[in-house]
């Protein structure tokens, strides 16, 4: 059985302040993440949405191996999952490379990841109304039990839903910013993990966070914004 439905996604601006902080942005470029964010939320009206698929009695089940990585939670109900920010956000980062706009990509890039953690705790709402209970460990595609080769075989679960979420022989999704994920249930509603982090066995995710954790910057986005950062100081003298 398929569950699916559209995904409203809003970032408060102290939460955007947050972002801009661990992204080491400057308070004008917080200016930015802002008018970003107002584009971001336009474009994701449409195109981002969740799936849910459930085992169903004498049907197709979720391989074993893919949920191995689930110690002490055996016998949870298990439900492969899909989230997607929908094409709207890659066609936002593609008219700044166009336009050779590299800050305005990477803003997006960053407040990318801010709305999936958004759509992840939504998620978790979404499973409480469906199921009256919420995850208690997400389990990401891309791990040793649940390897990035199996990403077909995940996406799979939804053919005769037809979603707008495809991969290609590498494993690479579209649209980009889109999750595939098994979703293991807790036992009722307090049974919960405390953060999509917690319970997260991608160890080495560039988007991995802990608590009061900046992040670093890549070389490249480092140089860009150094470079507008001395641009701002010049205009500024």
């Amino acid at each position: 059985m398929i569950k699916t439905g559209k995904l409203r996604l809003t970032l408060k601006k102290e939460q955007i302040k947050r972002a801009a902080e661990k992204y080491h942005f400057s308070e004008e470029d917080r200016k930015e993440l802002e008018k970003w964010a107002v584009y971001m939320e336009k474009v994701m009206e449409q195109g981002a949405s969740w799936w849910i698929w459930e085992e169903e009695a004498g049907k197709e089940r979720i391989p074993k191996k893919w949920q191995e990585s689930s110690e002490g939670l055996e016998n949870r109900q298990v439900l492969a999952a899909v989230i997607t920010l929908g094409k709207g956000v890659d066609e936002l980062q593609e008219e700044c490379h166009a336009k050779e706009d590299y800050s305005g990509s990477y803003q997006v890039e960053c407040l990318a990841g801010e709305y999936l953690l958004e759509a992840y705790e939504l998620f978790q709402h979404i499973c409480e109304n469906e199921y009256g209970r919420r995850v208690k460990q997400f389990l990401f595609c891309g791990t040793e039990n649940f390897p990035l080769e199996d990403m077909k075989k995940a996406l799979a679960f939804f053919e005769e839903e037809k979603i707008p979420v495809t991969c290609n022989d590498y494993s690479v999704l579209s649209p980009r910013k889109s999750v595939v994920f098994l979703a293991v249930l807790g036992k009722d509603k307090e049974d919960k993990c405390g953060h999509i982090c917690d319970s997260c066995q991608l160890a080495n995710c560039p988007n991995r966070v802990k608590k009061e954790e900046k992040k670093p910057l890549p070389y490249g986005y480092k140089r860009i914004l150094e470079k507008r950062g001395n641009e701002i100081s010049k205009r500024g003298s």
